[in-house]
């Protein structure tokens, strides 16, 4: 049980991440300090430099360790509120559009939609920050970049990328 001292809410924790017991990712020395200390809550996201740098770790090239920095973002995505809801959109946006097959299987695991509605308000809240376009040309770059690192992609998945598209953008104009 993780406890939010801020707050004293309690969130239950993974015993597994990604098809792996926890302790494989605690007990890795490749795997970040501050993912560590969020796991065991001696860290507790803020709006600071350490959540940035815990957060952008999302994006990893290493497909092992990759899936316990998701963890940590979609975890900070569900503690969020006041100015910690500034942190997690840009990385979440960015493993999104890095990574969108994985992106997709890891919210289909979520059968209810609830983390796939967070994901897609949180990048819609703060995530767009650098997208200075039209609420069309945002969408278009989103497609873009989402497909050009769907390969190969499906024509399910071209479409479940448009639709988030729609669906960030969508969210981002009723703000």
């Amino acid at each position: 049980m993780w406890i939010d001292k801020h707050n004293g809410r309690r969130y239950p924790l993974p015993s597994s991440i990604g098809g792996k017991p926890v302790s494989f990712y605690l007990k890795n020395p490749k795997v970040s300090l501050l993912a560590k200390a969020l796991y065991t809550a001696h860290f507790r996201p803020t709006d600071n430099d350490s959540t940035t740098q815990l957060l952008a770790l999302v994006t990893t090239n290493s497909q092992e360790i990759r899936p316990f920095y998701r963890w940590c973002l979609d975890f900070t995505i569900a503690i969020s509120d006041g100015a910690l809801g500034e942190y997690p959109g840009k990385p979440a946006l960015a493993y999104a559009t890095k990574f969108p097959q994985e992106f997709f299987a890891y919210m289909d695991k979520d059968n209810t939609g609830g983390r796939y509605k967070s994901w897609v308000e949180i990048i819609a809240y703060s995530g767009l920050g650098s997208y200075n376009e039209t609420m069309a040309a945002t969408r278009q770059t989103l497609v873009d970049k989402m497909a050009e690192n769907c390969t190969p992609c499906s024509d399910k998945t071209s479409r479940r990328i448009r639709g988030f598209a729609n669906d960030v953008t969508r969210f981002r104009t009723k703000r």
